[in-house]
């Protein structure tokens, strides 16, 4: 899931991601957040709109040593490969791109480049 705002830009602001007692989530954070609808955009299927007379709550916390349990089996990243200029295999047309379920996905990598 993805929360929106409804400006313009979409942006979610600092006060909108604020918990009741004024803090703000934190990496591996679990949250509740009040949303009003779903409200895809092409495709970006994960998009909701924030309801924003509500603050998030924290429902709890994951740790490091949870993250290889969170990553997601992946067979394929990318259907119908195209190449751009400036890389390979880093594009997909947006007919393709409509037909997925979501366009985010948490992997699990092997190793961090510094």
């Amino acid at each position: 899931m993805r929360p929106v705002s409804e400006r313009g830009g979409r942006e979610v602001s600092e006060y909108e991601r604020l918990f009741g007692d004024g803090s703000g989530p934190r990496v591996l954070d679990i949250i509740d957040v009040p949303v009003v609808k779903r409200c895809p955009f092409r495709h970006q299927a994960e998009i909701w709109l924030l309801d924003k007379e509500f603050y998030w709550e924290k429902a709890g916390a994951y740790s490091p040593f949870d993250l290889p349990i969170l990553a997601e089996p992946v067979d394929v990243l990318w259907v119908d490969v195209y190449s751009t200029y400036d890389g390979l295999d880093d594009k997909i047309p947006i007919e393709a791109a409509g037909k997925r379920a979501t366009d985010l996905r948490r992997i699990a990598a092997e190793e961090i480049a510094p």
